[in-house]
């Protein structure tokens, strides 16, 4: 897991001035954002700025949510770029064989 040591706050110095509620609520709008790479960096300052292990568990939970997501959209990238639109619909449905019956009867 990728954690940031406790001076990431020299490249954003205004997370010392945070508070542990100011940071988790910036890192949640990041996530409601889709901005993973902030969130990702805003809840690893908030596991080093935590006192509580319970605190710490959430941003340990958040941090591989986050890590998570910045894989699979950096995946999703690969397969848009390396595939058409009929292979893109194709791997997203949840239904393979419904998408095919009906692309078969459209062709």
């Amino acid at each position: 897991m990728a954690y940031h040591s406790p001076d990431v706050t020299l490249h954003y110095p205004y997370l010392r001035r945070m508070s542990w509620a100011q940071i988790t609520a910036a890192a949640e709008d990041a996530e409601i954002h889709h901005d993973y790479a902030r969130a990702l960096i805003l809840w690893q300052h908030a596991y080093h700025a935590a006192t509580l292990t319970l605190n710490k568990n959430l941003a340990v939970a958040k941090i591989d949510f986050c890590i998570k997501r910045i894989r699979m959209h950096e995946q999703m990238s690969r397969i848009i770029r390396k595939t058409g639109t009929d292979e893109i619909l194709f791997r997203l449905s949840k239904h393979h064989h419904l998408y095919e019956k009906k692309k078969t009867k459209e062709g």
